[in-house]
């Protein structure tokens, strides 16, 4: 009895039974063609849909119940505020920029976030450590335009800097391309504008391929430890300015 049960426990799975559950699972012609057409198919509710998820304030907007949301709504739009102003002034001194330029960040960012976000709980800001990388490259890149670091100085100063002067006259006629009264803090500006506009195509770019999933591949110790470095880098950093005289 015991050797009828064993047999009938390793009878393997009759072939034409494995060959019509391959044959279910896999998607007929029909069924393509009916996803390539829902895919390029333009209507009215797809141009909504659509719509409504670049800008979900169209979707959200009309239920805000604004009796019951817009005093919580104000104290927390005061407490960010007053916590952004100082914050995006000392974090511009990291970037190398003027710090009215972290209140123009705080100020459209929150408003952008507004219109296309999806979160009410995020407070979209300037960044210590986008700061500090940016800071990084604008110094480099004064250095490499000849602008002397240790004071301003205009293009038609250039050729007498004697931080830059192992480079060659074209890259020094770039900078003067720029104007003749546009000094070091204009420069600094435009390669931070640069920069940043050139994040944000990559970052679309990363959207649109769903790159999402290489963050899996960063360990939490790694992000840990390179959060703590940039920390001490930053107090390192703004000490020159609180021991300034």
């Amino acid at each position: 009895m015991e050797e009828v049960t064993r047999t009938t426990e390793m009878t393997p799975v009759p072939l034409p039974l494995l060959e019509r559950r391959i044959r279910q699972r896999r998607p007929t012609v029909s069924t393509l063609k009916s996803r390539l057409k829902r895919g390029v198919t333009c209507s009215v509710p797809r141009v909504r849909a659509t719509l409504t998820g670049f800008f979900p304030v169209v979707r959200w907007l009309p239920k805000y119940k604004f009796r019951e949301y817009v005093w919580g709504d104000v104290m927390s739009g005061l407490i960010v505020g007053i916590i952004l102003v100082p914050q995006a002034i000392a974090y511009c001194l990291l970037a190398g920029v003027p710090p009215i330029y972290g209140l123009y960040t705080s100020f459209y960012a929150n408003i952008i976030y507004f219109l296309m976000g999806t979160s009410k709980h995020v407070s979209v800001g300037i960044f210590s450590l986008m700061s500090l990388m940016v800071g990084q490259v604008v110094i480099r890149e004064l250095y490499l335009a000849g602008f002397d670091l240790s004071e301003d100085a205009t293009p038609s100063d250039v050729s007498n800097s004697t931080t830059g002067s192992n480079y060659s006259d074209g890259k020094v006629d770039c900078v003067a391309l720029m104007g003749l009264h546009c000094g070091k803090e204009c420069y600094a500006i435009t390669v931070a504008a640069a920069l940043t506009f050139l994040a944000g195509i990559y970052q679309v770019m990363m959207a649109v391929f769903r790159l999402g999933f290489v963050s899996v591949y960063l360990s939490a110790p790694m992000l840990d430890g390179f959060a703590t470095g940039a920390s001490f880098t930053i107090l390192t950093v703004q000490a020159k300015y609180l021991l300034e005289k």
